[in-house]
């Protein structure tokens, strides 16, 4: 794809979930996301256009306040 055509394209986004496993299931079925579990509290997910990633709330950190 060219570069123009990914210009103001949402291409990463993370949800917090309370069970990762649950989220990971209803996402493959769902949407056929393919998954890449990074241990307890992160599992990435891709679709060839979109690609993001599930965290458990546990290990949500406020980030910089400007």
């Amino acid at each position: 794809m060219p570069a123009a055509s990914n210009d103001r394209r949402i291409d990463y986004v993370e949800f917090v979930v309370a069970d990762i496993p649950r989220a990971r299931g209803f996402y493959e079925q769902a949407f056929g996301w393919t998954m890449t579990e990074y241990g307890p509290d992160y599992c990435a997910f891709s679709d060839g256009r979109l690609e993001g990633g599930f965290t458990t709330i546990g290990t949500v950190r406020p980030g910089a306040r400007w």
